[in-house]
């Protein structure tokens, strides 16, 4: 992420919606994961999805489905 404001605001949104310190580390953690469409970011889905949203809404959609996928 290229962006400090996105990467705050993505920061943000995970200490809101995860209590868990362990959990929040994790999903940072992986970032670069869904950056680069690799692990279960890089299905078929997963990447048709990403080019097909507005971008100002990609944050909130990836921590839904990194949320329910890896955690």
């Amino acid at each position: 992420m290229a962006h400090s404001e996105v990467v705050r605001g993505v920061n943000e949104c995970i200490a809101r919606l995860e209590p868990d310190t362990a959990k929040r580390v994790s999903a940072s953690m992986q970032l670069s994961d869904y950056n680069s469409a690799k692990a279960d970011f890089g299905t078929e889905l997963a990447i048709s999805t990403r080019t097909e949203l507005d971008p100002a809404d990609r944050s909130h959609v990836w921590y839904a489905a990194f949320y329910c996928i890896v955690l």
